[in-house]
């Protein structure tokens, strides 16, 4: 008999919660506010503040709950560029969900150049089954 790999096959039952991904990848364009393009479904906007290197990406929903965040760079220029999640803003809010990433060479915030091997991904796991009523959900 061989042996089944463990794994839950049904996460809403075994977690109380209705997990949803969303995915966005964006192209930093140096300071410009824009990015050089974004991608993502559920996704608002992601605009460069005035700060180096960070910005922030508003999602379309309300989530009550945010299960995680993670962001990671394609990175052609630098072997010591990362993105940080700095902030989860309209948490429990009625008004969509912010976060904010940073991009860091070595110690410093950065803004990366433009360049199609450049690229930021944000993924987002929210519990949909927390939504604020009225929000759609993703």
């Amino acid at each position: 008999m061989s042996a089944q790999p463990s794994r839950i096959t049904n996460f809403q039952r075994a977690m109380g919660v209705q997990p949803t991904m969303i995915t966005c990848r964006f192209w930093p364009n140096g300071n410009s506010t824009d990015p050089l393009k974004f991608i993502g479904m559920g996704v608002a906007s992601v605009v460069r503040t005035a700060t180096a290197g960070l910005f922030t990406i508003t999602y379309q929903n309300a989530y009550k709950n945010v299960l995680g965040v993670s962001a990671t760079i394609q990175n052609a220029a630098s072997a010591d560029r990362f993105a940080a999640v700095r902030d989860i803003a309209n948490e429990d809010s009625t008004d969509p969900l912010t976060v904010q990433v940073e991009i860091f060479d070595g110690a410093s915030a950065t803004d990366p150049a433009a360049d199609d091997d450049s690229s930021v991904t944000v993924v987002l796991f929210a519990d949909l089954s927390s939504s604020h009523p009225g929000a759609q959900n993703a």
